[in-house]
């Protein structure tokens, strides 16, 4: 079983990227003296799952008050890896150690569940959190271990080109309608109205709009369309 720490340990269930982008901010912005909310960017519940992500791995205390560990995670980006191989070691003892003994995946999320008490779509989220953390930290970890979901990037298609008599291309006519939502008969009210919001991003999206998006969107995926327990999810 795990340490004493890890027995009050709830794990993050962030995106690993909305946790590496704040350091990244903080970085470059300079660290703030607390997190909040009005600091934070973000829907209400995802800022509460940040929160609570940075007070459970030591990073903000009780009052939302950076730590040491926190302004070192930020200011010291040659030492970020090492920072983080040792928040790894010191709050998934456990789970780093199956890494080295190449256990399964099954043994993982059995770790996860023993230790944190984690089931469901949030194990999934904490077993991912963990491994993109324990990839981003250069930790060994077990070939048998299933790859973590990764977003792929939003790019622009090309437009496609039309053949015309005599040679040469041509570029057909823009269609007005840039992006036209997916049929959405039988969706749940809250996804319809997050892909009627996509219209609104019809000419390109900053990366922390779509990191928003996607995480908002996530979240009420699992609120109206439940993973059923038991089903394994596809690698």
């Amino acid at each position: 079983m795990g340490t004493e720490t890890e027995a009050k340990f709830v794990p993050p269930y962030i995106a690993w990227l909305t946790f590496l982008h704040l350091l990244e901010r903080m970085e470059s912005e300079g660290v703030p003296p607390q997190v909040d909310r009005s600091y934070l960017r973000g829907s209400n519940t995802s800022n509460t799952q940040l929160m609570n992500a940075l007070r459970n791995i030591g990073l903000i205390d009780d009052a939302g008050k950076v730590t040491d560990s926190m302004r070192k995670l930020a200011e010291s980006p040659n030492e970020r890896k090492r920072l983080v191989a040792e928040l790894l070691t010191t709050y998934y003892s456990e789970p780093v150690q199956l890494g080295a003994d190449g256990a399964t995946h099954g043994q993982l999320e059995k770790s996860f569940m023993d230790n944190y008490g984690v089931t469901g779509s949030t194990l999934r989220k904490a077993v991912s959190f963990f491994l993109q953390a324990a990839d981003f930290a250069q930790i060994q970890r077990s070939r048998h271990w299933k790859k973590p979901t990764q977003r792929r990037p939003v790019t622009t298609a090309r437009k496609p080109r039309v053949q015309r008599q005599g040679g040469g291309n041509v570029t057909p006519p823009a269609n007005d309608n840039k992006m036209q939502p997916p049929h959405d008969e039988g969706l749940h009210p809250s996804l319809k109205a997050m892909v009627a919001d996509l219209k609104k991003y019809t000419d390109g999206w900053t990366e922390d709009q779509r990191t928003l998006w996607v995480n908002t969107f996530e979240q009420l995926l699992d609120y109206a369309i439940p993973l059923k327990e038991g089903d394994e999810e596809p690698e």
